[in-house]
């Protein structure tokens, strides 16, 4: 599903695609002049973070914590999701397989506050909005990580094999 993201006094387009199927690499290729082989790269899952400046644009993939995901998953394909940015000085496509919440909650925040609406502040507010994606696991992490050391120099390293 290929989608305008309509933000107030601007003068560049955001153009968002989710789950894109054949035809619509075809239209942004013809259509919004991306390079194909590059947007369909976009959804390999294979495909680490990455920048890259081809022909004009800027094309950023970047994966977003998923706070959905199962609780026994290891793989970066199953702990994250991916969002695929190109940037020109007109216009922003982004790019990813699922929905992300987080996408409305920028537009909402543009609209509502009447924030100055450029692409570089678009670009920012995304990628701020990737990184903090990883706070809440981090912070569940590092409180796993003092609760172990506390066994450990408790002298309670008994209670190690029945940590979870």
């Amino acid at each position: 599903m290929i989608r305008s993201i309509q933000l107030p006094e601007r003068e560049f387009n955001w153009i968002d695609v989710q789950d894109p199927q054949e035809d619509d690499f075809d239209r942004l290729s013809n259509e919004f002049h991306l390079p194909y082989l590059l947007a369909q790269d976009c959804l390999r899952p294979e495909h680490l973070p990455k920048y890259e400046f081809t022909g004009g644009s800027h094309f950023l993939m970047m994966r977003s914590f998923d706070e959905n995901a199962d609780s026994d998953a290891t793989s970066i394909q199953d702990l994250t999701r991916k969002i695929a940015l190109f940037i020109t000085e007109k216009q922003i496509i982004s790019i990813h397989r699922v929905e992300l919440d987080y996408l409305d909650s920028i537009e909402d925040r543009f609209n509502s506050h009447h924030l100055p609406v450029t692409i570089q502040g678009v670009v920012h507010q995304l990628i701020l909005t990737v990184i903090k994606s990883y706070e809440a696991p981090i912070e569940k992490l590092q409180d796993e990580y003092e609760s172990f050391e506390e066994i450990i120099f408790s002298g309670n390293a008994d209670s190690l094999s029945t940590y979870k």
